[in-house]
């Protein structure tokens, strides 16, 4: 993949703290997109997800970091809403929340 090839587009990853989603959310950022790091509301995952998203921003990326319990019901609209408000329409979405 180029820089150019995710160029304009908006990814929201789900799980994106750590592990598989940090990496797509790196991987996604050094190839252009925008990325909305969705994580599960606490603060050990806050954490690695603000930490996440000011590492790609201070490489020249667009992040933000969003918490979201996709247990609850309203969690899937209250993340799309925050992303296309702060970044625009999605494009990408990277479904890999896992529940424990």
């Amino acid at each position: 993949m180029t820089q150019a090839r995710l160029a304009g587009q908006v990814a929201l990853i789900t799980g994106g703290s750590r592990g598989i989603g940090a990496a797509v959310a790196r991987l996604f950022s050094a190839n252009g997109a925008a990325v909305a790091i969705a994580y599960e509301p606490n603060a050990k995952m806050k954490e690695l997800a603000d930490a996440l998203a000011e590492e790609i921003n201070s490489n020249g990326g667009k992040a933000i970091a969003i918490a979201g319990n996709l247990a609850d019901a309203n969690a899937p609209q209250l993340l799309v809403n925050e992303t296309r408000k702060a970044l625009g329409d999605i494009s990408i979405i990277v479904a890999n929340a896992a529940a424990s």
